[in-house]
């Protein structure tokens, strides 16, 4: 998590492994563009650039994330969500690339999603509502890292929005 504060500057900087990004609050800069709440980006190894934000800002930020060679620049605060799989269950997808994933999942008020495995290993950041499986309850702000081959049977009493990834923590 890195909070800016009002009138921040961050220094020209690269990121040799690549860096994702999710605008949680305010709003974001560097000389490629401006990004509000709910910008998702994905910038690719070596991509350079000086980070500021006027009003200041908090960010989700992995840093050493994304092979890749293209630049993604996702604006989900007005991207429609689609129903997939379980009822109850919309998503956002962010990116999809080899075995791994990353969307927004909502979940409805209620909705319980049947016991799985997640093959290639699964990390959920809390955004909105509180979200149990078998081993506990996460709210927001809860980060959960389930390594390649575990199972849950997540639900939700009061609904929840996630920032999911998955299919990249293989070995």
């Amino acid at each position: 998590m890195i909070r800016y504060e009002r009138n921040s500057v961050f220094p020209v900087h690269a990121h040799p492994g690549g860096q994702e990004i999710l605008v949680l609050e305010g709003a974001f800069a560097d000389e490629h563009g401006d990004y509000q709440m709910g910008t998702f980006l994905l910038n690719p190894p070596g991509f350079c650039h000086t980070p500021l934000s006027n009003e200041g800002c908090l960010l989700f930020v992995k840093e050493a994330q994304y092979s890749g060679a293209t630049r993604i620049c996702t604006d989900s605060a007005h991207a429609e969500w689609v129903e997939e799989g379980d009822p109850g269950r919309q998503v956002i997808e962010l990116f999809a690339g080899g075995t791994e994933n990353i969307r927004l999942t909502r979940l409805d008020k209620g909705t319980h999603i049947p016991i799985h495995e997640h093959l290639g290993g699964n990390e959920m950041f809390i955004l909105q509502g509180t979200i149990e499986d078998e081993y506990g309850c996460y709210g927001v702000g809860d980060w959960i890292r389930s390594p390649a081959g575990s199972v849950h049977e997540p639900w939700t009493e009061e609904g929840c929005i996630l920032y999911v990834k998955d299919g990249h923590l293989f070995g």
